[in-house]
């Protein structure tokens, strides 16, 4: 199952090319409008990350330590994309705990990159041994 990245955008543009880029490269995306909604859908199903598109008209920044204080959401990679004119927002966001910042334009290979690692901490965190510790596991060819 692709993991799913959740995009809080107001631009439909964006969202489209992003989900597109994400898409393509082993993941599934769903929009969601505010923090409100990212919560909600979090609720809903299995996330994997949420990507916030930080703009100097929309202040997600001063919503995102939701996601931190919210149980289904706080263990989330939480990454922030931030427009030209929104460079205020960066004290906000490193105070709500997001994980990582880039700044618009960035290349989306940096991005894909910064989620893969996350998912592949997430496997490793996630991993349950076949055998309790100090038991051997012992599998049996079936004939």
């Amino acid at each position: 199952m692709k993991p799913l990245i959740v995009i809080c955008s107001l631009d439909a543009e964006f969202y489209l090319l992003l989900s597109h880029i994400l898409e393509v490269d082993a993941f599934t995306s769903t929009l969601a409008g505010s923090i409100a909604e990212v919560l909600a859908l979090a609720a809903k199903k299995p996330v994997g990350a949420v990507v916030l598109d930080c703009r100097p008209d929309n202040h997600l920044a001063a919503g995102s330590g939701r996601l931190k204080q919210d149980a289904r959401t706080s263990a989330l990679p939480r990454i922030a994309l931030i427009s030209p004119g929104a460079e205020g927002q960066h004290i906000p966001l490193l105070q709500s705990g997001v994980d990582e910042r880039f700044i618009r334009p960035f290349a989306p290979a940096k991005l894909l990159e910064h989620a893969k690692d996350q998912n592949s901490l997430d496997v490793v965190a996630n991993f349950k041994p076949l055998a309790a510790p100090g038991q051997r596991c012992r599998l049996s060819a079936s004939t």
